[in-house]
């Protein structure tokens, strides 16, 4: 019970609690003492297929291990109250599944959490609601944060922030990253009635939000579908199907006129996208703009990582370099760029091929699979993975949203159910 109440406050994240102390937080240090008393009295704990579990713990010892080279103490601590956060959660999921009813259970409670989220967001963006903790909510300073002040803003700028919607990750751009993360499991929902109607309300979220980043996470999505039925017929009608339909999306401000704040500002994505890779090449940035500032972060963060002959600057290194210099942005805003910076070349393409190889290994488990409910969560779970590289750029990180957490737990949790057959039906574990 306290591991799925785990998973459950993992998402709700914030909106249960003050200030910085989260249900989550007071439920985990449960679950860690529990799990130090039965250490105390029966001398193991149960973990099943523990060896897909050991790259984290790697990464994790690597982690703690880089204090001894890292530029700021604080920012490291911070890091690793992160970390070990989204450890727990981890763990929380991929010890909750033991069998494959366990692990409908499991994606029944993350599915009631997520449409509660995508709800509130969808109530936001109406201007119908909003959540008294969000913080463009005016009530937000009795739950201990401090809000957006709209005295602040201009009337037009003030009208756009009111209705973007946060759901239950306080920031428009970490809502949105979670709303990439679910939309393959949406997407390829079996009920084609829920499918259609989760799209469209995703992306109209997502147009609401207005993160070019997202856009191009969207079209990476449907990109890599043919990957899921690669050597099939749906495969070879997603490769002809695809194309156009992408291009029917960017068709459409050459045909209708966009006024839509969001949306004009995701027709921009793939034009500043290209913009802020010729900033970076040629060194001409000096801030700015969006664009501009990230171009700015994103060079700064390559030259220490070349300054460091390629060994990186420690976990959190990077923010703490930019927090030194005094950039206006101290946030990366790029999950796997930064990780790359902060971990070093070689650590960075073990930690790739690492999730690139959960990724494929999901895929083998879809193809081969005789059930359906395992074959749609490993096919889902694999769209969400690769989606989630490119959405990373538009939260100002990764590292502390537990959603993200979430989904790698439960993927692996698919691939411990594959390798052990998925029939341990005693469901015993720590």
């Amino acid at each position: 019970m306290l591991k799925k109440t785990i998973i459950a406050f993992a998402i709700l994240g914030y909106t249960v609690g003050y200030s910085s102390v989260y249900a989550f937080h007071v439920v985990s240090l449960l679950w860690v003492f529990v799990s130090f008393c039965l250490v105390c009295f029966r001398q193991s704990l149960i973990i099943k297929q523990p060896q897909l579990l050991s790259p984290v713990l790697f990464l994790a010892g690597y982690s703690f291990l880089s204090i001894l080279w890292s530029p700021d103490i604080y920012v490291w601590f911070r890091y690793q109250f992160y970390f070990a956060c989204g450890i727990l959660t981890l763990l929380a999921v991929y010890q909750s599944v033991n069998n494959r009813h366990q692990i409908v259970n499991v994606f029944k409670i993350v599915s009631f959490f997520v449409c509660l989220n995508v709800l509130v967001g969808f109530f936001e963006s109406l201007g119908l609601a909003r959540l008294p903790m969000s913080p463009y909510s005016p009530y937000v300073g009795f739950f201990g944060f401090s809000g957006t002040d709209f005295s602040l803003l201009s009337d037009e700028a003030a009208e756009i922030v009111g209705y973007k919607p946060t759901g239950f990750n306080w920031n428009p751009n970490n809502f949105g990253f979670v709303l990439m993360l679910v939309l393959p499991f949406v997407l390829l929902h079996k009920n084609k009635l829920f499918a259609s109607l989760g799209l469209v309300m995703i992306v109209w979220l997502l147009a609401a939000i207005g993160s070019r980043a997202h856009f191009i996470a969207f079209f990476v999505m449907f990109s890599c579908i043919p990957l899921l039925y690669k050597h099939s017929v749906a495969g070879l009608v997603a490769v002809f199907v695809l194309p156009l339909f992408l291009g029917l999306i960017l068709l459409i401000p050459s045909y209708f006129l966009v006024e839509n704040y969001g949306l004009l500002r995701m027709y921009s994505a793939f034009d500043e996208f290209s913009r802020g890779l010729d900033l970076i090449f040629s060194g001409a940035v000096q801030g700015g703009d969006s664009t501009s500032v990230r171009a700015e972060i994103y060079l700064f963060g390559l030259q220490k990582l070349i300054a460091s002959y390629g060994l990186g600057l420690g976990v959190g290194g990077v923010e703490a370099m930019l927090i030194k210099e005094g950039f206006v942005i101290t946030n990366f805003h790029f999950f796997f760029l930064q990780l790359l910076i902060d971990l070093g070349f070689v650590l960075f393409c073990f930690f790739m091929f690492l999730y690139f190889k959960l990724v494929t290994t999901l895929l083998r488990i879809a193809k081969r699979t005789l059930d359906r409910n395992m074959k749609y969560y490993a096919r889902s779970s694999a769209l969400s993975l690769m989606v989630a590289v490119p959405a990373s750029m538009a939260p100002s990180g990764v590292h502390y949203i537990l959603f993200f957490y979430v989904l790698i737990g439960f993927s692996l949790a698919i691939v411990k159910l594959d390798l052990s057959g998925g029939l341990d039906e005693s469901g015993s574990s720590w």
